[in-house]
């Protein structure tokens, strides 16, 4: 599995230098990253004084050192991969929100700050947090828009008194997922792993299908510049699949299953299409 992971990952495939830092900045919110940062380097610039004042000996010194070395290495370290996959940061986020509130609790006790701007500042945090709870509490109540879809099949087959009829979804969940239970379900597991073929799995032909059920982040798997790239003929192959089901006179949108507009859980949206007779 580790040789599997050290390659690439045609979903999560990005060579931007800067994608950690910019992710970070999505998890933290743009203001807590600026402030912790800010705190790092003002903190940085401290020790290097001291240390050039021969007075780098006590152990918050070394502790502050440590800490603030494991951040920059862990970004570092990650930024060189091939890869962006945010929960690789989960690890240093409690450390930059350790800074960031001493930051911004320095930074509220300035003198020179109006009151004005502290209780804004104060406010716009607490508000921009608050909005992100009632996001995730909002997307649990809707519950997963996988299930939600797969018990709507269901639904739908019985309502319709289908006997005769064949689904083609394609998952990111492979055997996990509920649509398997389904007869007359091709569910195939949509393969993203460069060191595995990935690159060799063509899509199904959808016509051959009653109904075609796709999952929103799917297209992440082939539309970036490494896979048209280095792979044309398996970007067109599934472009031309996405073309031919989403935006072809075939199939219709039958129903689509999402959670809350800001997704904060990464649950991807589920779209059901039926070819039309």
């Amino acid at each position: 599995m580790k040789d599997v992971e050290a390659g690439v990952v045609f979903s999560s495939v990005d060579t931007n230098p800067l994608k950690y830092i910019m992710s970070l900045t999505h998890l933290l919110t743009p203001l807590i990253f600026f402030i912790s940062f800010y705190k790092i380097f003002n903190i940085s610039t401290h020790l290097y004084k001291n240390l050039k004042d021969k007075k780098f000996k006590t152990s918050i010194s070394y502790t502050h050192l440590v800490l603030m070395g494991l951040v920059i290495i862990y970004i570092l370290f990650f930024s060189l991969s091939s890869r962006l996959t945010e929960r690789w940061m989960l690890p240093i986020i409690p450390f930059l929100l350790v800074y960031s509130a001493r930051g911004l609790v320095e930074f509220l006790d300035y003198d020179k700050i109006n009151k004005i701007i502290r209780l804004l500042i104060f406010l716009l945090i607490i508000s921009t947090y608050s909005y992100y709870s009632y996001n995730i509490v909002k997307q649990l109540q809707i519950g997963k828009p996988r299930v939600n879809a797969y018990l709507w099949t269901l639904d739908y087959i019985e309502k319709s008194n289908l006997n005769d009829f064949n689904i083609l979804m394609y998952t990111n969940k492979g055997n996990k997922d509920p649509f398997g239970n389904i007869k007359n379900c091709d569910l195939e597991m949509f393969s993203v792993y460069e060191s595995r073929g990935a690159q060799y799995h063509y899509p199904k032909n959808p016509t051959s299908y009653d109904f075609v059920i796709l999952y929103s982040y799917l297209e992440n798997n082939f539309e970036n510049d490494y896979v048209k790239e280095k792979y044309p003929e398996y970007y067109k192959a599934w472009s031309g699949f996405i073309r031919t089901v989403e935006y072809g006179e075939k199939f219709r949108l039958l129903k689509s299953f999402n959670t809350t507009k800001m997704d904060l859980m990464g649950i991807p949206e589920i779209l059901i299409y039926e070819k039309i007779k």
